[in-house]
């Protein structure tokens, strides 16, 4: 078992490393290596290499077809989960607490100028992210938002796109080219961000993209009670979330970094004798009824349901879990990278993100795996997504009062 005292205590050394690694940051006494940083630095680039979404983010999707991944760009995640958040003044002081002791132990001291008022480097840090939060927008979910990297240089001019994307995605395998394609889910908001960047000083501007990054670590890195308790307040008073004990945080963390893996355990003790082969038995009656209700109806013509019962035979299928799960070559060749050692825990994570983020961009304009499961086996879920034909009814959710085996299909 891991001694919690000696976590602790080699915690925040580790993570001050990791950030000198990346070049410093002087606002929480973090040393740099002398290079200066800028939204088309090798800093911003470091950063984007460890999954920072910091002013945009980049994650993988699929093109308008469904036959290759795509990258896709999207706007800044935001500390706050609504962007209406940032303007209930108790929802933002508590953030701006929880930005304080977060980094006041990262500094292991005071920060310099930290909390001095409007003049304050947390508070220059909180008012960038209020101004995100302004321009944030709903994704355009009927446009097929198709750019080339050329293109992306009308959104935000003042921005390296090819040098960054290259810098960021070139370790992966992906060659990136000004005639490549990216979709960008919300254009308008890099439109009104190249204004807001160009407004904001470097050192603000800085010191937003490392919060933003050590915010997406923090519910990972609770080392001690100041943290932990702080976080928990923080859930249950500005998010509305019940707080987690121990135990459901370590498994938390497991389905992240080792999801088959979580689902083979999961199906081996938890999932009841016989639940995957009726929700086999489930989907083939569904769509042996549907077929029977599209040769009954009198209102399809005979080519519409022709067509319209080769989709539904064409419908794939998830049910419980991957059959892989179950083969232990397939889970050694899917994780074999990973080298975790138990007394390691902080190490073991910072170089989960670092390999699991160059997999997925390496999945960048390749053809789709249409196999592939896009959500955890363990996952309480049951849903069918259309651009790919597919209905999928996950483990976890194939429990009562979801499921049962003894009810009537």
């Amino acid at each position: 078992m891991m001694n919690e005292t000696e976590f602790v205590d080699r915690l925040v050394p580790i993570i001050r490393k990791f950030y000198q690694e990346l070049g410093g940051w002087s606002l929480v006494n973090i040393p740099g290596d002398g290079t200066v940083w800028s939204v088309n630095s090798s800093q911003f680039i470091r950063e984007k290499m460890t999954g920072s979404d910091a002013f945009y983010s980049l994650s993988v999707g699929f093109d308008e077809d469904a036959r290759q991944y795509s990258l896709v760009i999207e706007q800044a995640g935001l500390s706050l989960e609504d962007p209406e958040m940032y303007n209930d003044t108790n929802s933002t002081e508590m953030l701006l607490y929880e930005m304080e002791i977060i980094l006041t132990e990262l500094a292991q001291g005071p920060i310099p100028n930290g909390s001095n008022g409007s003049s304050g480097s947390l508070y220059q840090i909180l008012e960038f992210e209020y101004a995100l939060a302004q321009i944030w927008e709903d994704a355009e979910d009927d446009t097929n938002n198709t750019y080339t990297v050329k293109e992306l240089y009308k959104l935000w001019p003042n921005h390296d796109w090819l040098g960054v994307l290259k810098g960021v995605l070139g370790p992966s395998g992906v060659d990136v080219k000004l005639s490549s394609n990216v979709t960008v889910e919300t254009p308008n908001y890099f439109r009104r961000l190249t204004e807001l960047v160009e407004n904001t000083d470097d050192k603000t501007l800085e010191n937003y993209a490392k919060w933003s990054m050590t915010w997406q670590l923090a519910e990972i890195f609770v080392p001690d009670a100041t943290i932990r308790e702080s976080l928990i307040l923080f859930r249950q008073l500005v998010l509305g979330k019940p707080s987690m004990d121990e135990q459901q945080e370590c498994v938390q963390i497991v389905e992240q970094v080792l999801p088959l893996a979580l689902g083979r355990v999961y199906a081996q003790y938890l999932l009841p004798d016989g639940f995957k082969k009726a929700g086999v038995e489930l989907v083939a009656g569904v769509r042996a009824g549907l077929k029977q209700r599209m040769m009954d109806v009198d209102w399809l013509d005979d080519e519409t349901r022709k067509l319209s019962i080769e989709k539904l035979e064409a419908i794939q299928s998830r049910v419980a879990y991957p059959n892989m799960t179950f083969n232990d070559s397939f889970l050694n060749m899917l994780y074999g990278m990973y080298k975790f050692n138990k007394d390691q825990y902080v190490e073991n994570f910072l170089e989960f993100i670092n390999i699991s983020v160059r997999q997925q961009f390496s999945l960048i304009y390749k053809p789709l795996d249409r196999n592939m499961w896009l959500d955890s086996p363990t996952t309480v879920n049951a849903y069918y997504i259309a651009v790919f034909n597919q209905i999928s009814i996950l483990e976890a959710i194939m429990r009562t009062p979801s499921f049962s085996d003894e009810w009537p299909l």
